[in-house]
């Protein structure tokens, strides 16, 4: 879980994050607005958010698992760190896919798919000592709209240029 990572300082991670996610949107509209070599590093970098959030999700924790999936919707589903950092956790990927290939809505049903896919392996394979949680699932697939509405907003943009 993401919490491991973020449980130091609640506030210092919240404003991480952010500023993560505002410099990422950042290096997209740069290299969105220069030539064909700009393209290929809007891809690489696409490719290298993607390899983080695998690395995030997938790296093996230790923790004792049970073999089930959380769903616990309730008054406090967006309240907390965790929460937050789900979200945010595909903007990137989302953002900067959705400028490299120029299809927004292709891009988010593929990071709700990859999240789910994610959420899969944490439950089949105990190895990985993480838990699946289907509140991260809806948590990161809001995260990858947010992703690919502003890639949306941004090629809505430059088209009209």
């Amino acid at each position: 879980m993401i919490s491991t990572f973020l449980a130091g300082d609640p506030a210092l991670s919240r404003v991480l994050l952010v500023f993560v996610v505002v410099a990422v949107i950042v290096v997209g509209l740069l290299l969105k607005r220069g030539g064909p070599v700009a393209q290929v590093g809007l891809r690489v970098a696409a490719i290298l958010a993607l390899v983080a959030v695998l690395a995030f999700t997938l790296s093996p924790a230790g923790d004792n698992v049970r073999g089930s999936c959380n769903f616990d919707v309730g008054s406090t589903f967006f309240i907390g760190i965790e929460r937050f950092a789900n979200t945010a956790l595909l903007v990137p990927v989302a953002y900067l896919g959705a400028l490299a290939t120029t299809r927004p809505v292709v891009i988010f049903a593929a990071g709700s798919l990859l999240s789910a896919l994610i959420e899969a392996l944490q439950l089949l394979v105990p190895a990985l000592g993480r838990a699946c949680d289907i509140n991260d699932w809806l948590t990161n697939t809001l995260g990858a709209g947010v992703g690919a509405l502003l890639a949306g907003v941004v090629l809505a943009v430059f088209r009209r240029r």
